[in-house]
């Protein structure tokens, strides 16, 4: 079993979002062992959890003040520690010290190791430790690839406003779909476009957690041409958008009927078959 189809449970993947989800998306070994033993081994197994730089504080164990004290490096015990006016030298076990971070390409290879990508198709950071480019996706029951792409933090409003930013400069031919970590109940996504975020609870399947399973990602999908890109007449799935040529109509409702206009253009049709009136 290799690291990316290696087995991580809910719990497991619900800690490793969280741990995501911060600034810093580290985690301190102490909270790891004390808290969280079972799922830290599945995600430093897995790669996912990989060391950082050690703290050199740790809460003194002997005194009960809770006090952080700072730790010095002992010659003769070969470990750090401190000194204690109650119990004299006390080591603090290298575990405690040990920082975590998450492994960013560790994760986006687990996360689309079932999805079917272009041979090539690597990783890309596109706005530093927020978001990646994946590649273009099959999807069943789609005939043409979807861009993918992964994002973190987008409830923070300034990351929120960089990714804004980065896609508003750079509009998809067709539509985008982003991954994310993050909660997806209140993005602004009206800011964007052509674009559709996914929660990536939505996308999992039991016992393979931190994997987005295709088939409940093209079941997600609200966007993208269900028609062909040369077609004179273009529309979304779900009809959100529509195409006459180079023109783009963003429809509003959810329903359309047989016969009706946009724009003084008259069109006939039902949701699977359309074209514009001569």
């Amino acid at each position: 079993m290799t690291r990316s189809s290696s087995t991580i449970d809910e719990r497991s993947a619900r800690l490793f979002v969280s741990i995501v989800e911060t600034k810093s998306a580290r985690i301190a070994g102490a909270v790891l062992h004390d808290y969280h033993a079972a799922s830290a081994t599945a995600l430093i197994g897995a790669g996912l959890l990989v060391p950082d730089a050690p703290v050199l504080v740790a809460t003194s164990l002997a005194d009960h003040d809770d006090e952080p004290v700072n730790l010095e490096w002992s010659p003769e015990q070969r470990a750090y520690g401190y000194f204690s006016p109650a119990a004299g030298w006390v080591t603090v076990d290298s575990e405690r010290l040990q920082v975590f971070r998450f492994d960013a390409n560790a994760f986006l290879v687990r996360l689309t190791s079932r999805l079917d990508l272009p041979r090539s198709a690597r990783p890309a950071e596109r706005i530093p430790g927020h978001l990646w480019e994946l590649g273009d996706v099959r999807l069943p029951g789609r005939g043409a690839r979807v861009p993918i792409w992964y994002a973190r933090r987008l409830t923070d409003r300034e990351i929120w406003q960089q990714v804004v930013n980065y896609f508003g400069g750079r509009p998809p031919a067709d539509f985008r779909v982003v991954v994310t970590t993050s909660v997806t109940r209140g993005l602004a996504e009206a800011d964007l476009s052509r674009h559709q975020f996914i929660a990536l609870g939505d996308l999992e399947i039991s016992g393979a957690g931190l994997v987005v399973e295709p088939t409940y990602l093209a079941a997600q999908l609200k966007a993208g041409a269900a028609t062909h890109a040369g077609d004179p007449v273009r529309h979304a799935a779900g009809f959100r958008h529509l195409w006459v040529g180079e023109r783009e109509f963003k429809v509003s409702v959810s329903w359309l009927p047989r016969g009706f206009q946009l724009d003084g253009l008259k069109f006939h049709g039902s949701r699977s078959s359309m074209r514009l009136w001569r």
